[in-house]
């Protein structure tokens, strides 16, 4: 039965491709690891977590770090309004509108 696999090089899915389970073998020794591709079908580029024996979302900006199975910013945000990361600042910016009287 031909399924949908992913071959994985350093962390991140180099290429995708449909085949059964003895395709997958000969292709393995060409790649760090191949996995099987269930409820998804990433495109090459997406990173392959072992954390989370997943795909890993894209990493929103290159400051932020991969913490318990999220992408979190170096500052934590702040937990009321609206909230914009500005990467070149590397601060949060208030998007929430001023109370005007």
């Amino acid at each position: 039965m031909e399924r949908i696999f992913a071959a994985i090089d350093g962390g991140v899915i180099t290429n995708t491709f449909v085949g059964d389970d003895d395709f997958a073998d000969l292709v393995r020794p060409d790649h760090d690891e191949v996995v099987e591709i269930t409820g998804l079908d990433p495109m090459p580029g997406v990173e392959w977590s072992v954390e989370v024996d997943g795909y890993r979302p894209p990493k929103p900006f290159s400051s932020w770090l991969w913490q318990d199975g999220d992408w979190v910013a170096p500052t934590p945000r702040p937990t009321e309004g609206e909230w914009l990361w500005d990467e070149a600042a590397q601060e949060w910016i208030d998007l929430t509108p001023p109370v005007t009287e």
